[in-house]
Formats: structure tokens, sequence, C-alpha cells
């Protein structure tokens, strides 16, 4: 029927895409060959990879197989990637089947960044046991970064909103582009032992490869090696990078920074107020107490000594009834007299035989004077 068409020498679809792609897969400039572009319209079906590669002019569709053991790229990214051109004759579709990616730009710099990190964290540098902690009332804190930049004015107004009495410093360095990881470098050499309880690297926000000098391993090293306790605070919350991780703290953005180094006198003071408050009622208690329990030892003791200067006194009283009973003194008062024989004393009226003459020798206590009064023993009877 198609003869009579007038068209004898005719092939169908499927031998032209047969010949297409048995073409192709013959042309060895095609097989192995390496393509520069820019990934588009990437997405991920089960194990594999679909995305095109295009040029400002044109484009070509690749299917990368087992996605997972590549590069992973990501959308706009520009790469190499070899591969074999191939026709799928049953569908007939062009495409590139990928076998290897290469990352080319900003695509390599995150390889290089990710490869970084996992090396430095395998060595421990990023570890918890390394980061010292920032001290709590900040007296004086040094800030590396560009000095006419706007960071450091915001930093110095976020400070100052709640502290007035620390001192603050500004080490001017580079903070993008060729030398910057270097001026950082020397700044942390010069100032980390000039005693400051801080020091704040810092910039704002800005591409990738603007903050790239923030990655340098030299850099990271010198941080964890430093004896002053170090806050990154480089560019916006969702960068992160190499500097912010080898930091003793990282804050989020730079206005974070100057809010963490900056305790608020005002509240300290208040707290302070509160504490010496609470001290003197605490006092006050003790000393009440203290009082009050001096004046029940004082009581105790008062009534004590009062019972025992009482036993005392009679003690004392009985004391002096013996030896008043005892006193010659009052024996002399009340008088006495004694018996002698020619001048012998005698105690015992009994020695004296009767008619014996004997004499009283007696004292007038009333004239203070003795008296002599001859006598004799009468006999029985007379």
């Amino acid at each position: 029927m198609l003869s009579d068409l007038g068209y004898s020498n005719y092939i169908t679809v499927s031998q032209l895409n047969s010949y297409i792609h048995n073409s192709l897969a013959a042309e060895s400039l095609l097989s192995g060959v390496v393509v520069y572009g820019e990934i588009s319209g990437y997405k991920i079906s089960g194990a594999h990879a679909y995305f095109s590669l295009k040029d400002s002019s044109a484009v070509i569709s690749c299917n990368c197989f087992n996605y997972a053991s590549k590069y992973i790229v990501t959308e706009g990214e520009s790469v190499l990637i070899k591969g074999n051109v191939d026709y799928y004759a049953k569908g007939g579709r062009l495409s590139l089947i990928v076998q290897e990616i290469q990352p080319v730009g900003k695509g390599l710099l995150h390889l290089k960044l990710e490869q970084l990190k996992a090396k430095l964290a395998a060595e421990g540098l990023f570890d918890e046991k390394l980061k010292q902690p920032i001290p709590v009332f900040v007296r004086r804190a040094v800030i590396l970064t560009s000095r006419t930049g706007a960071v450091i004015r915001d930093i110095i107004k976020t400070v100052r909103a709640k502290n007035k009495v620390m001192d603050l410093y500004v080490y001017d360095v580079r903070v993008q582009g060729s030398g910057a990881a270097e001026s950082i470098i020397s700044a942390l050499g010069a100032v980390d032992d000039m005693g400051f309880d801080v020091i704040v690297i810092t910039r704002g926000g800005g591409s990738f490869e603007d903050l790239y000098c923030f990655n340098d391993e030299k850099l990271a090293r010198t941080i964890v090696s430093c004896r002053t306790p170090i806050i990154s605070a480089v560019g916006h919350q969702t960068d992160f990078t190499i500097c912010d991780m080898a930091a003793d703290v990282r804050a989020a953005t730079p206005t974070a920074a100057g809010e963490l180094i900056a305790y608020d006198v005002e509240a300290v003071l208040s707290r302070m107020a509160s504490f010496v408050q609470t001290g003197v009622g605490i006092l006050n208690g003790i000393n009440e107490r203290n009082t009050k329990d001096l004046k029940r030892a004082y009581d105790r003791l008062k009534v004590g000594y009062t019972t025992y200067l009482d036993r005392c006194e009679r003690t004392l009283r009985d004391k002096l009834s013996v030896l008043q009973a005892h006193d010659p003194i009052l024996t002399l008062e009340r008088g006495f007299f004694r018996v002698s024989v020619d001048g012998a004393p005698i105690s015992d009226t009994s020695q004296l035989p009767e008619g014996a003459e004997f004499s009283l020798v007696g004292y007038n206590a009333a004239e203070k004077r003795t008296e002599e009064l001859p006598c004799r023993r009468l006999p029985k009877g007379e």
C-alpha cells in the first residue's frame, strides 16, 4: 500500500531510532565526553536523579543512575559531567548518561568545604571538651571586624543599651577577599595575650564566596589554640562557617554576639540590692534571736548569781556566829576573873585544901581595869 504512494524506499520509526542509536553509540567522541554546563530541573526518583544541563543557548537531558554514589548537585550549580551520549530508541530521546560529576566554582568550594569539615572534625578540633566558657561579667572585650562596617556600630549600640561600664575595643581586620583569613589570624596573635575577657570575630551577611575566608583551615586551628574565649558571629543566622565551629561559642548574628557579651548592669544592681536587702533581713533576724538568747542567758545568770550570793551570805553569817562565840574580845567586854594561889592560876577549886587562901583576879570591863580580891576556902561546917 505504501508503494502505491510512490515511496518504495522507506524505513520505520523503530528502524530510524535504532539507526540513530547505533550511530551515536559507534561514535567514539560521544563516549566518555566531558560537558560543562549548569544544573537545571534537578529531581530524584528512587535511586536515580534526572536533570538538564544547559548553557546560554542549548540544553541536554541527563540521567544519573545510582546518584548517591556520585557528587550530589544542587539547582543552578555549575559542573563538569563526564558521560556517554545516548539516544533512547523507544522514546526517541537524546540524553547524556552521567558517569561522573565534578563541581566547578561555587560547587567546588562546597565540596572542598565539606571535605575540610570532615577532616577537622575527625581530628577532634570541634569537640565540646575544647570549648572555653564565656565569662558572665565581661569587663574587656575586643571585636575583630572591619572598622568601617555597619557591624561594629550595631554591636556597640547593642552593648551600650545594657552596659555602659565594660570596655570595648575594635581591631580592624579584613573580612572578605584575598588576605582576609591571614588578617584575622594576625589579629588573633596580637590580642590573645592582652588580657581581654573575650574576643569576638564578626562580619555581616554576604554571599557564600564573601564568607569563604572564614572557612580557612589555619584560621580554625589558630582559634582553637587561643587562650582567650572566642565568639564567632559571621553572617546571618543561616550562614555557618568553620570559624563558627572552631570558636568556643557561635552567635547567630553580630547583634546576638553583642547581647551575649553585655550583661545588664541595671539588672545586676537590682539583684545585688535584693541580695543586700535579703541579707539585712537575715542578719536582723539573727541579731534578734541572739538578743533574746542573750537576755535569757543573762536572766539565768542573774538568778544563779543571786542564789549563790544568798547562800554565801548565810554561810558567812554562820561562820561569824561561830567566830563571835569564840572571840576573846567579846569575853573581855563581858568581864572575867581567874583563881590563883600564890600567883599560880588554878582551874579547879577542888585543888584548894580547906582553909587555903587564894586570890580572885577579875577584869572590870566597864572601867577596863583588873581588881584582885584575897579569899580563903572555908572548912566544912564552918
